[in-house]
């Protein structure tokens, strides 16, 4: 169970605002990170969410 000090991950733009709101209304830390957009198809960036991944607890897909 993440703590309040503790980091929740969030993929961009695949979800908005519920999402996020549950994060930051539990008193969590938002991290945000956000998907490639290449013609219109989303993707990941493997290095950078590596970067970003670490010390989070969670991630929301």
């Amino acid at each position: 169970m993440p703590r309040p000090q503790d980091g929740i991950m969030v993929q961009t733009s695949i979800y908005y605002h519920p999402f996020m709101d549950a994060v930051k209304n539990n008193g969590r830390k938002l991290v945000c990170s956000g998907l490639v957009n290449t013609n219109s198809v989303y993707t990941i960036d493997f290095d950078k969410f590596e970067k970003e991944i670490t010390g989070n607890k969670v991630i929301l897909w």
